[in-house]
């Protein structure tokens, strides 16, 4: 959903005008959500704001969705809206306000907690306020790709069988997904560019006004939603982002592995993949020193 999302913001005038949706009620204008309630945000990029338009659109529809990515709002100061902007799209979800949870330690709390929250239905799980980077527990990389979960419930000898179609939402400053988790993550970053954030002025509320007129604001993203599907679906062809480095040198390789096994200490990278990513290098490292090799040999043999 979030891929296609930057496609209908920016296609969607188009779509609405070519496409007979029903009729001319139907077309709601989607700056409703765009322009009006992303105007207090300040997103870091046109990219963030794209990622927030998916937040909305999924959970405008997440309990029909068989699974879905987690939405995590980061910035790098406080008050810089990362739970003003959960809360917005809580209301896109359920007009109940969601009971934020500190983000678990290990992954026996994760999967209690986990557990617990779904055994009632909820329509949003939010982790607030994190203080590390958004560890990919097990509990949690299985919710989030899974349509149902399976555990003991506490207290009791029973073991449940529950469903995942919440919509999970996390926030806080200087705190990212790692490893298992970028794949199960969108992130929406937010840069009011200001030294005190928290001291802004705004003219506007969009929780208050999605809240009053809950109803327009569905209408209008099942209207957005719509008019991609009416178009024929169109995606955005993304390009994954080619590494590059250079490994011309033994000095190369060893800079690269020294640089690999950094990341893996800092869990920038998993272990496992960095485990990897050095046998890889060390196959190149012996390629050069067999090219190396061969080189001297034919120098010594001219020499004769």
């Amino acid at each position: 959903m979030s891929q296609s999302a930057e496609q209908i913001k920016t296609s969607l005038p188009n779509l609405l005008n070519e496409h007979e949706i029903t009729d001319r009620t139907d077309r709601t204008d989607y700056s409703h959500i765009t322009n009006e309630q992303f105007s207090e945000f300040s997103f870091k990029t046109e990219h963030d704001k794209a990622a927030a338009l998916s937040g909305i659109l999924t959970a405008a529809i997440r309990s029909t969705l068989r699974l879905a990515p987690m939405m995590h709002v980061s910035a790098h100061q406080i008050g810089s809206g990362k739970s003003f902007l959960c809360e917005l799209l809580t209301l896109f979800a359920t007009p109940e306000k969601s009971t934020p949870h500190s983000f678990p330690s290990d992954d026996d709390e994760m999967k209690k907690m986990l557990l617990a929250e779904l055994l009632t239905a909820p329509a949003v799980i939010e982790f607030d306020n994190l203080t590390t980077d958004l560890i990919p527990h097990k509990s949690l990389c299985t919710v989030l790709t899974s349509e149902n979960i399976s555990g003991r419930i506490l207290g009791q000898s029973k073991t449940a069988i529950v469903g995942t179609r919440a919509l999970f939402l996390s926030s806080g400053n200087n705190v990212d997904p790692v490893r298992d988790m970028t794949r199960r993550t969108v992130t929406i970053n937010l840069d009011p560019e200001c030294e005190t954030p928290a001291t802004r002025e705004f003219k506007k509320n969009p929780v208050n006004d999605v809240a009053e007129k809950r109803g327009e604001f569905i209408s209008a993203a099942l209207t957005i939603i719509r008019a991609w599907i009416v178009a024929g679906k169109p995606i955005t062809a993304v390009k994954g982002k080619r590494y590059r480095c250079k490994l011309n040198t033994l000095a190369d390789v060893k800079a690269e592995m020294a640089k690999v096994y950094r990341e893996s200490r800092s869990e920038v990278i998993d272990p496992v993949t960095g485990t990897k990513l050095v046998w890889m290098l060390q196959a190149v490292q012996k390629a050069i020193e067999g090219s190396d090799l061969e080189k001297r040999i034919e120098i010594l043999e001219q020499k004769k």
